[in-house]
């Protein structure tokens, strides 16, 4: 009996991390909407420009691009006005959850960066936040994350400053901080730091179906190919293949359906789930002297229905029918192609 309740409880939980999985936030992922929620209604936000840049391998991205200024914020005595690499290590910052602080309710510490180089904390307005510079590539990019209010960065002070107390179960973090409100830290300065964003909204890498809309209202429609040359990225309409300068280009259009992705997407982790628990199956057969061909038909069928049903509800699919407009932005946000969500607004002046 022992033998055979080690060998499902190995079964299930192969299965739980081959379907499941861990997950991972990377700095540039083009889901800016989450940080964006964090500002507050009414309040400005930095001046966005929407345009299209090359990227490092191959192909090329459309990219917000805006300019960030804050005053910064010391953190801790520990740690100064920068949080490095060195420093993320030690206190599991932006490395993910992990068994030191799985038990501390700070959402900051959910993320883990790849290629991270250093944090440094800002206010700017009401809003608080923590600016990333990482690698990408051969350059060093930047990204803002929001914190939370204040309370949150107090509590990101205790969880650094006990850290060792933390990670041994003798202290804990909870939901209001114990610092008092006129604590010296976090230090909020007069320094003001400013620098320059970049979202990747959506990139090129394959032929993909598309087209643009130029600023003369000529509309060109075929694929989109992943070559960019000198402020220009090439669409080939039937056997034509036209250059095109990005600063002629109103919209970029994406004309393929998330459907097909999607299912695709879900049949491959179907059969990948089929496979792990076929797999499983007959190793717990093995293990309990079970019927082979039952049990991995079994475990088969399972993890198979459960990685299909995984897929379709994790799949984004690919940049689906949309457009996006270049140029100013104010909200940061895109609508369908056929324009009848029209949530991006375009500044005065726009087309």
């Amino acid at each position: 009996m022992f033998r055979k309740s080690i060998a499902l409880l190995c079964a299930c939980c192969v299965l739980w991390t081959s379907l499941i999985g861990a997950g991972q936030t990377w700095a540039a992922d083009s889901g800016g909407e989450n940080s964006e929620k964090g500002e507050k209604n009414g309040e400005e936000r930095p001046k966005t420009t929407r345009t299209i840049e090359s990227l490092e391998d191959a192909g090329w991205a459309i990219v917000d691009v805006r300019q960030i200024e804050g005053n910064l914020v010391v953190l801790s005595p520990l740690v100064g006005p920068e949080i490095d690499l060195e420093e993320s290590n030690r206190y599991s910052l932006f490395q993910g959850r992990s068994v030191y602080n799985e038990r501390v309710p700070l959402r900051l510490l959910d993320m883990a960066v790849a290629g991270i180089q250093t944090a440094t904390f800002l206010k700017s307005g009401e809003r608080v936040m923590v600016r990333i510079r990482y690698r990408s590539g051969p350059k060093i990019a930047n990204r803002t994350v929001p914190v939370g209010d204040e309370d949150a960065l107090r509590r990101l002070r205790e969880y650094v400053e006990h850290y060792d107390e933390v990670r041994k179960g003798k202290y804990k973090i909870g939901f209001k901080s114990r610092l008092p409100e006129d604590s010296e830290y976090p230090k909020y300065t007069d320094r003001t730091i400013s620098f320059e964003e970049r979202r990747p909204r959506a990139g090129i890498t394959r032929r993909l179906r598309g087209g643009v809309v130029l600023k003369d209202g000529e509309r060109i429609e075929g694929q989109l190919l992943p070559e960019y040359v000198d402020g220009t990225i090439l669409v080939q309409a039937g056997l034509d293949a036209r250059r095109v300068q990005v600063e002629d280009i109103e919209r970029v259009l994406f004309l393929r359906g998330r459907r097909s992705t999607k299912l695709g997407t879900a049949v491959r982790m179907g059969v990948g789930g089929a496979i792990s628990g076929a797999i499983m199956g007959t190793f717990a057969a093995w293990q309990t002297d079970s019927p082979v061909k039952e049990t991995a038909f079994l475990f088969g069928a399972i993890s198979g229905t459960i990685g299909f049903f995984t897929g379709l509800l994790r799949s984004r699919g690919g940049p689906g029918k949309r457009e996006f407009v270049l140029g100013p932005v104010t909200d940061g946000r895109d609508r369908d192609k056929d324009g009848n969500d029209d949530k991006e607004k375009r500044e005065p002046g726009g087309k």
